[in-house]
């Protein structure tokens, strides 16, 4: 790309989201595609599906007014794909539409499930707060968590994203958990 910015916003408010997309049409003109971490670092867990239809609202129809259209890609969590009613499987139906919703304007909607300690956890606010002086810490009571944690794969987060922005790609959700959602 030539730009890239980096926006950093409550994602749970609709306004802030108008404003990220109102920026971005108006330094760039368009948006080809999104990554959406919108539950990395909330206090509260409930409000991680207004965060990502928030997020839905203001960046496809962006994405949707390019000829081409585009691709958003959601980070989230392999627990969201249990069958327990919470949360996540509400995030996994809201995908569901998304990506429904998204063909019509040539908008690709996937996600990437992970579970693990990822190395993108070690900078984020959560993962800090849990630490109390080493990552081990951190790891014991990430595990404790009502979201399983298990030691990823060799395969980074990051070398799937350009599968998924391929044109192919568009509804897809891949797994990187260490097997543990088999």
């Amino acid at each position: 790309p030539e730009k890239v910015s980096m926006l950093t916003f409550d994602p749970a408010d609709a306004s802030r989201w108008r404003d990220a997309a109102e920026f971005i049409a108006g330094q760039y003109g368009r948006l080809d595609w999104a990554f959406l971490d919108a539950g990395a670092s909330f206090p509260r867990r409930d409000n991680y599906l207004d965060a990502a239809r928030c997020g839905l609202d203001a960046i496809m129809p962006l994405i949707g007014d390019n000829r081409d259209g585009g691709a958003i890609i959601f980070l989230t969590s392999a627990a969201a794909l249990r069958e327990e009613l919470d949360q996540g499987n509400g995030f996994m139906a809201l995908l569901r539409h998304a990506a429904r919703e998204g063909g019509e304007l040539q908008v690709r909607v996937s996600a990437l499930a992970f579970g693990g300690d990822a190395p993108s956890w070690v900078d984020t606010p959560l993962f800090k707060e849990l630490a109390h002086g080493d990552d081990a810490s951190a790891f014991a009571r990430l595990a404790e968590m009502e979201t399983p944690v298990a030691r990823l794969p060799g395969i980074g987060l990051g070398e799937l994203i350009p599968l998924m922005l391929a044109e192919a790609d568009g509804g897809a959700v891949l797994v990187v958990d260490g097997g543990h959602t088999l």
